[in-house]
């Protein structure tokens, strides 16, 4: 593949992507003062972008070296024990691919600076059926790309941190606020946020996909409006939060000192208080 380096991040391309090379080096220049600015965190070390053209790619580059690794481990087992069923796992595994690969703009390997984007042809400005109830629509594929290409970066510069569910999206959604000089969410969301009946946070991603439409919307959408919450209201204390690793129980328990919401109580209470400031 062919790159071209901007400060820190390799943006690696192939003859597909050729034409997206321009509209990923600008988004990237762009994003790195913004994430830095919002929320103190460098460009790391060795960080790469992928102008993802298909599929294939996918692949190829939003898998890790490891976890690519274990699934060519686990075809090898299959074909030495059940070699009738390769085609079976084949498909199974094609389909679920297919699957993941329409509901996506971006993404960040789990534990590696490594992004993919996918490039403006492949995505469409409003979005898929999740992202269409949670984000307001974008005036043009290139303006979402760029979207995608700042919120991934702040994923890959905070991934030392290994931060909770909540905290990792919402810093991201709330720089791309930042990058487009615009909010991004819809305001319809708080609704949902007020009335969803389920407010214990998810802990990873996995559990995350698995569930219902309805509970990745309410993740996502109160992942963004508590973030807005506390730099509204508490300025700097996230970007405090962001200057070293630490526990998701250490998190909490600043999150219920500076609010003053016992730990007990605060994934049942901060709604409330979340949509009483933005919905009025």
């Amino acid at each position: 593949m062919k790159s071209v380096i901007v400060d820190n991040i390799k943006i690696l391309y192939n003859n597909a992507g050729k034409s997206s090379v321009d509209l990923f080096t600008d988004a990237s220049r762009k994003s790195i003062p913004v994430i830095y600015e919002t929320w103190g965190l460098k460009t790391p070390a060795k960080c790469k972008v992928y102008i993802m053209t298909s599929w294939v790619t996918f692949i190829l580059h939003g898998f890790s070296f490891l976890q690519k690794f274990l699934l060519l481990v686990l075809f090898l087992i299959l074909y030495i024990m059940f070699p009738y069923a390769i085609p079976v796992v084949f498909l199974i595994v094609f389909l679920e691919i297919r699957k993941r690969w329409s509901k996506i703009a971006g993404l960040t390997v789990q534990n590696h600076t490594t992004c993919g984007i996918k490039s403006p042809d492949l995505v469409d400005p409003a979005g898929g059926k999740l992202s269409r109830r949670i984000y307001i629509e974008y005036a043009n594929s290139d303006s979402l790309v760029q979207a995608a290409i700042c919120h991934e970066l702040t994923h890959a510069f905070s991934i030392h941190l290994n931060l909770p569910l909540w905290l990792n999206e919402g810093i991201a959604m709330y720089a791309v606020d930042k990058f487009t000089e615009k909010t991004t969410v819809k305001t319809e969301t708080l609704e949902f946020i007020e009335n969803y009946p389920h407010k214990k946070p998810l802990t990873n991603y996995s559990n995350l996909m698995s569930g219902n439409d309805d509970r990745i919307v309410y993740t996502y959408a109160r992942a963004y409006w508590l973030t807005r919450y506390l730099e509204h209201n508490y300025p700097g204390f996230i970007r405090d939060l962001l200057d070293k690793r630490q526990s998701k129980c250490k998190i909490e328990q600043q999150l219920s000192l500076k609010t003053g919401i016992p730990v007990k109580d605060f994934w049942n209470e901060i709604d409330k208080k979340i949509v009483a400031q933005f919905a009025s």
